[in-house]
């Protein structure tokens, strides 16, 4: 039985070292001439560096994938962080939001919050309170909120202008990539259920000390050359072929034909529809209604150190996350690379780079005045204008299933049915339900 997988990202990736792994023989097709998708790296010219199409942070929530890692070997290409400490830049405070051990668990969690001084005291309190509701939520309670947005549930639950600012956005806009007022409260509280209710580990920060292109596309390739995968790149997919309703194969750009019992699409939502023939477009019209977010990530260079922290988050700034890719990645360069990443990037998306530069070079100067005696050697604006997808009220209603109408072709990805946003680890699970599905529908055939 011939199994296709059109699209090397996470998910395309997943699902061919799992099916590998279980020696079952795939094909795997990108239409780009490096693996990976949409988290990649490549060689920056000026500065003779690798760097990331966008900054990533992993937390040990993320199960799959970090099984994933391991699966490929990758581990140790990604750092983990003992505890949770984020420092947090308030009108130039500076606040340590930090995990503390106590023997009882939840008396931890409580210390935490109580020692979040960007907070008054009574928003310390209510967010307790309003945490504890969360922690005490059901599948069914989420379901019923997955039309009200994020912002107005958190306002109904007395949660303060300055609590939303300082505390709930500071997770949310990165992790969702959007304002929380076109967020579906769902998807909202159950982020907060896993990354910081659930497991004391779940908050815990793992970042890829490599380049992205190294961490996953080509630890994936060399995991997958021992098998008997084939690995067909620069190669795009016009349509898929259906024969009474059945899958029989794929058509390439250049009007090849391969024929296939199982083609598993992990395109995104913008570009699934590209590939299906119009008389069967009808079943996957939910994809439309997908809208897609903008990530920008900012790359400087300075001739001297000045920031020592390895990520800082900056409030009530232009600049959200700020990290030190030099310490991150133990650089033995002599000179400072920070990345700036912004989420909900709508207002950047446009903007020319000399408009850019101008900004968040003051604006670094401005909070770390050490900057002003470091002379800007490099500068780098990355502009992912289709990063993730949004999450706005009702998403779980449109997010497609596995498996399809058409038998023997499927939909993977982080769009697809689950309770995760667009992130790596909601790729994996969906690689991880595509396979089950799979083998449900074709047993002992594979």
């Amino acid at each position: 039985m011939k199994i296709i997988i059109i699209g090397g990202g996470v998910s395309g990736l997943a699902i061919s070292c799992k099916l590998a792994k279980e020696k079952i023989d795939n094909i795997l097709i990108e239409k780009r001439p490096f693996l990976g998708g949409r988290a990649y790296s490549f060689f920056d010219k000026n500065s003779k560096e690798e760097i990331d199409n966008g900054q990533h942070i992993i937390v040990g929530a993320c199960k799959e994938f970090i099984n994933f890692l391991s699966e490929i070997n990758a581990i140790e290409k990604i750092s983990f962080e003992k505890k949770l400490r984020i420092p947090v830049l308030n009108k130039n405070k500076l606040v340590n939001l930090r995990s503390h051990n106590f023997p009882i668990k939840i008396l931890g969690k409580v210390f935490s919050i109580l020692q979040y001084k960007h907070l008054k005291l009574r928003e310390r309190i209510s967010l307790l309170k309003t945490l504890y509701k969360i922690s005490k939520m059901k599948p069914k309670d989420l379901k019923e909120l997955d039309n009200e947005n994020f912002y107005n549930w958190l306002k109904n639950n007395n949660q303060s202008k300055n609590t939303i600012h300082c505390f709930w956005e500071l997770f949310a806009i990165p992790a969702l990539n959007d304002e929380i007022k076109n967020v579906s409260a769902s998807i909202g509280i159950r982020l907060f259920q896993v990354a910081f209710i659930e497991s004391d580990i779940n908050a815990n920060f793992a970042i890829p000390n490599v380049g992205l292109t190294k961490l996953l596309g080509d630890s994936a390739e060399n995991f997958l050359k021992n098998t008997n995968t084939k690995i067909i790149k620069n190669q795009e997919i016009k349509s898929i072929i259906v024969k009474n309703d059945k899958i029989s194969g794929v058509i390439t750009k250049d009007d090849r034909k391969i024929k296939s019992d199982i083609v598993i699409s992990t395109l995104p939502p913008n570009q699934i529809l590209d590939i299906i023939p119009k008389n069967y477009q009808s079943y996957f019209k939910k994809s439309k209604e997908i809208n897609m977010a903008p990530i920008v990530g900012i790359h400087l260079w300075f001739e001297n150190y000045f920031f020592d922290e390895k990520f800082m988050v900056v409030l009530g700034s232009p600049i959200q996350w700020i990290f030190n890719d030099s310490k991150i990645k133990n650089s033995s360069s002599s000179f400072q690379h920070i990345v700036i990443s912004l989420s909900n990037a709508w207002e950047w998306k446009n903007k020319p780079k000399k408009v850019i530069k101008e900004i968040f070079l003051s604006e670094i100067n401005k909070l770390f005045p050490k900057s002003k005696k470091s002379k800007l050697i490099n500068f780098s604006v990355i502009k992912m204008l289709n990063a993730t997808f949004r999450c706005q009220p009702g998403i779980q209603k449109i997010r497609s299933k596995n498996r399809t109408k058409i038998k023997g072709l499927y939909i993977s990805g982080d769009w697809a049915e689950s309770e995760w946003p667009s992130t790596m680890e909601a790729a994996v699970i969906s690689a991880k339900n595509t396979i089950l599905d799979i083998k449900k529908d074709f047993g002992n055939k594979l």
